[in-house]
């Protein structure tokens, strides 16, 4: 449910990395509500995510970097407000947090947030806080429960366990839509078109969290309003040429167009095979022509 353009009085606050069905239930209340206020709802959010200031020596994997995040909450209606969290920001008192970030630059009349949110100078700010600073100031909050999937609990966590274990379909489950990556596609060594499947090579954050290497079937769409089309992805070091980092590289069936620059979606279907190396060109056609009519079988089955 959108609210369009008018103004925020109801918001939720969080991370929100994948936007998964827990995020969507929390967007869904915020919206429901702002229907009822006839106004508009606003997800706050943080950038960087805040894993990646508290924990710097560690690498900070998302599953939706940056313009992913904000394309699927913008999807579900939200005005999105993104928030740069800084080490100072990080030592924030959780009081000044909700004074000086929330009160005077939203004057929510609702804010809707799970049950473990916490907030502030070592996350010392908790629901309790929260419902107490708010009841002070006459501002409703909704805490809402858990949401659980199949296998427990839906967190962004599980989610990106389950990418990383290429377990595609129970992370779908969770995220209630295939797992996807966005790219602009830049110029490569133009190889795929000499072998007769042209591929569109995707630029990804560095950041984006990827399922294991190999050949997967899936779909790709132009960011800006292109037809969902049926394609075949390469994720990885591609062992014949020997690629020097990761590359994800998708052909496009039946599409011989010029992509250069656009700005792709590629949707996570079915893990096909692993990578190889092959005795030459010819048995990587064949290959690749057997990936394409297996990617072709399995969107007929669907």
């Amino acid at each position: 449910m959108s609210t369009g353009t008018a103004p925020a009085r109801v918001i939720t606050i969080g991370t929100f990395d994948g936007v998964h069905r827990g995020h969507q239930a929390l967007l869904g209340r915020a919206a429901e509500h702002a229907g009822r206020l006839s106004c508009g709802y606003a997800a706050l959010t943080f950038a960087p995510p805040p894993r990646a200031v508290l924990r710097p020596a560690e690498i900070t994997w998302e599953l939706t970097p940056g313009e992913e995040k904000v394309h699927w909450l913008e999807a579900a209606g939200a005005q999105v407000a993104v928030v740069a969290f800084t080490p100072e920001f990080a030592r924030m008192d959780p009081l000044d947090f909700l004074n000086q970030i929330v009160r005077e630059r939203y004057r929510p009349a609702v804010i809707v947030e799970g049950h473990d949110f916490t907030f502030g100078r070592q996350a010392l700010g908790t629901v309790a806080v929260l419902r107490e600073w708010a009841r002070e100031r006459g501002i409703e909050v909704e805490v809402l429960d858990p949401v659980d999937g199949p296998h427990g609990v839906v967190s962004s966590s599980a989610v990106r366990a389950m990418v990383r274990d290429g377990r595609l379909d129970e992370a779908r489950a969770l995220l209630g839509r295939p797992y996807s990556a966005l790219g602009q596609v830049r110029r490569g060594d133009g190889r795929g078109r000499t072998l007769g499947f042209p591929t569109a090579n995707l630029w990804l954050p560095p950041t984006k969290l990827m399922p294991p290497y190999g050949i997967y079937a899936g779909y790709a769409e132009e960011e800006e309003g292109g037809a969902r089309t049926l394609a075949v992805a390469s994720w990885g070091v591609r062992p014949m040429f020997a690629t020097p980092t990761p590359l994800l590289e998708a052909h496009l069936i039946g599409v011989t167009r010029d992509l250069y620059d656009r700005r792709l979606w590629f949707q996570f279907g079915q893990f096909l095979r692993a990578e190889e190396r092959f005795s030459g060109t010819a048995a990587l056609v064949d290959a690749i022509r057997e990936d394409v009519r297996q990617a072709e079988d399995w969107a007929a089955g669907r």
